[in-house]
């Protein structure tokens, strides 16, 4: 489960922040139901004594969870008030099975129960606490990798229906290498062209999205912000891709971007009959591509696929 700790305060204090920080470390990768993406928890002051203060459903898909106490409101970074808010969070959650819940379920005794557990790793010392300050830049990497392998997992365990017709490919390489984007874009073309002959059914989005980069852990720092696409990560040797003639990149390519729809079809248990097809039919295409066209054409028209594409978050695919 993933936690915003006073997310709407314009100034957030440390011990809000420190506090944000070590929730997400410990139990972001730790699956607590489907029915919330994420529990903000906001520590305020009930407008009116005796005042209650609901839980409440926010933008379709995130618990807000307000707590009527006055906690970590002081900017500075202080253990007590840093343990006070934990606890108090702890002695809430049972509030938000007042939400009602139009899809999905939450399991909050496995969350009560984490949080349990997690009592005992609570910094103890003020040097313990400012670790989660201190180290917030290398922190936030951790827990968005941890992010993306829990939601990997969770999807690898949990077999959906396939129910959406894949409409296409793309690519988004992290380096911005000019010369690897023209490849890629003739590669994903080549893709979603081939869907019109070997459709390719998913759980519930119309795009994959190739995330590139030199290491793993960094090409998944990106998480699909809608459920109309979703991600395959991909490792690429730079050094290697600079050094090889028009052909081999095409087939190194092909080798590392196959690889990631295996991939994505073993964690949401796509049809890996349509994967092996779909590298037949794509090493074909390059081939003939590479046929009808001299090196010199190959360059010129591999110039002319454009540089760059961005991620179209605004768009929806019936």
């Amino acid at each position: 489960m993933r936690f915003h700790i006073n997310f709407n305060y314009q100034d957030r204090s440390l011990s809000a922040q420190a506090l944000e920080r070590f929730l997400n470390y410990h139990l972001i990768e730790l699956h607590h139901g489907t029915a919330f993406e994420a529990i903000f928890i906001n520590f305020k002051e009930s407008k009116k004594k005796g005042q209650y203060l609901k839980p409440k459903l926010i933008y379709k898909k995130f618990a807000e969870l307000p707590i009527p106490m006055g906690l970590l409101s002081a900017p500075e970074l202080q253990l007590s008030a840093f343990i006070q808010a934990f606890e108090a969070i702890a002695a809430n959650l049972n509030r938000l099975l007042e939400i009602d819940v139009q899809q999905g379920n939450f399991n909050v005794s496995k969350l009560k129960k984490d949080l349990t557990l997690l009592q005992q790793r609570l910094p103890k010392t003020q040097q313990e606490l400012a670790y989660y300050i201190d180290n917030g830049i290398q922190l936030d990497k951790e827990i968005r990798l941890k992010r993306v392998n829990g939601r990997i997992k969770h999807r690898a365990e949990n077999k959906r229906e396939l129910l959406k017709k894949l409409l296409g490919f793309r690519a988004y390489e992290k380096k911005e290498n000019l010369q690897l984007r023209q490849y890629l874009n003739k590669i994903t073309s080549f893709l979603t062209e081939n869907l019109k002959q070997i459709p390719l059914l998913t759980p519930g989005y119309a795009e994959i999205y190739f995330s590139i980069s030199d290491q793993l852990d960094d090409a998944k720092s990106e998480l699909p912000l809608e459920d109309w696409y979703e991600y395959t990560y991909v490792e690429l040797d730079y050094g290697k891709f600079e050094i090889l003639d028009h052909q081999k990149r095409f087939e190194y390519l092909t080798e590392i971007l196959v690889h990631a729809l295996h991939e994505i079809c073993r964690i949401d248990h796509l049809e890996p009959k349509s994967i092996e097809l779909h590298k037949n039919k794509l090493q074909e295409d390059i081939k003939r591509y590479l046929s009808k066209h001299t090196e010199e054409q190959v360059t010129k028209d591999l110039n002319a696929g454009g540089s760059s594409e961005k991620i179209l978050l605004n768009r929806k695919l019936n």
